[in-house]
């Protein structure tokens, strides 16, 4: 699978910044360092604080080289804006087992744009499906979900930890 999203860096667009203007949104292998980084950006947001994930436990699993998992930095006008990490060939498409944007980034149309390219590429590979787990809590992150086309297809009591459920979402790509 590293080889299906490992074409990068990848230019997918641009968001509207502050002030109107365009800002480019590039795609780059995350390293080490951008690992730490997120890490402590992430500990302190919905929904991994609501879980008490460390920022260590975040930057091991962000810094962690898997075969079948890509790990991407995102960047927005050359600043580091988020992270995603992509699970390839999982149930007949592939699997995002991580997106996270920072705040300063949120609302702009970047977790829009990455989902538009990992579409775009999953066709491409000819996956069926695009799947995403989310916290039953995380009401925003559900909401921007639906908005991109995916639809709840399960409920996962307890995944993580109790007493919270995941909710499994599935986009249909034919």
């Amino acid at each position: 699978m590293t080889a299906r999203y490992s074409d990068l860096p990848y230019e997918i667009g641009s968001v509207v910044a502050r002030g109107g203007r365009q800002e480019a949104v590039r795609l780059e292998a995350l390293s080490s360092d951008c690992a730490d980084y997120f890490g402590a950006q992430f500990s302190a947001m919905t929904p991994w604080a609501e879980y008490g994930f460390s920022h260590q436990d975040l930057a091991k699993f962000l810094a962690t080289s898997e075969v079948g998992a890509a790990r991407i930095l995102i960047r927005v006008a050359e600043a580091p804006a988020g992270v995603a990490v992509i699970r390839g060939q999982w149930l007949r498409g592939s699997y995002l087992h991580f997106l996270g944007i920072l705040p300063a980034f949120q609302g702009r149309g970047v977790g829009a744009a990455v989902l538009s390219w990992w579409e775009t590429h999953a066709r491409g590979f000819g996956d069926r499906n695009l799947w995403i787990t989310v916290s039953e809590f995380n009401t925003p992150a559900r909401s921007f979900y639906g908005r991109q086309g995916f639809k709840e297809a399960a409920e996962i009591p307890g995944l993580i930890e109790e007493p919270h459920s995941e909710i499994l979402l599935r986009k249909r790509l034919i």
